[in-house]
């Protein structure tokens, strides 16, 4: 009752996305402060990328019908932009422009990853194939840290610039990725006409 590879598909480019824009709350205070900025200054930052997340969901139909089968590739090159902005940038205001961006494009990808499980699994299945789509949200989120933290040893690197460079070199990638895949079942829109 649950196509498998669909499924696994989906779980991956969900569990990546949310891996790409979680360092923004993990790692955020502490490059905002080798930049010079409070604590405070950082939670505002975050605030503003949670609710940029929320944001999308109120036009999503909209953001679907006008980017078609483009809207996982701008989606991922907006959390690329957004962690490219936080990571140039030292003045608050374009910092926060790069926690909307990344907000907002995870807001994107969030929903549109839901919508794609429940076409996966037959209407008694639906249920258990969220299950573990949502479960990556929670992998990604204890793997992050574990990931950079490695990564960081191995290359022997110290700076908190690391974390989203690294991440955003990702996203670039994966963006790529899928414009390239954008007219198979995990990047096609489902909603286009």
């Amino acid at each position: 009752g649950i196509q498998i590879k669909r499924l696994i598909g989906v779980m991956l480019f969900y569990g990546l996305s949310t891996y790409l824009v979680i360092i923004i709350s993990f790692n955020l205070p502490f490059l905002m402060k080798e930049y010079g900025f409070s604590s405070g200054r950082s939670g505002i930052m975050i605030s503003l990328f949670f609710l940029a997340i929320m944001a999308p969901g109120l036009i999503l139909n909209k953001i679907i019908e006008r980017l078609g089968n483009l809207t996982e590739f701008c989606s991922m090159l907006s959390i690329a932009v957004g962690i490219l902005l936080i990571l140039i940038f030292r003045t608050e205001w374009l910092v926060g422009l790069g926690c909307v961006l990344a907000g907002l494009g995870y807001g994107v990808i969030q929903p549109i990853a839901y919508d794609k499980t429940t076409r996966t699994a037959v209407p008694q299945k639906v249920t258990l194939a969220l299950a573990f789509v949502m479960s990556m949200n929670y992998l990604a989120i204890l793997l992050c840290p574990f990931i950079i933290d490695t990564v960081k040893d191995i290359l022997n690197i110290e700076t908190q610039q690391f974390a989203f460079i690294f991440n955003m070199i990702i996203a670039v990638i994966t963006a790529v990725f899928i414009y390239l895949k954008r007219n198979t079942f995990l990047f096609r829109d489902v909603y286009e006409k």
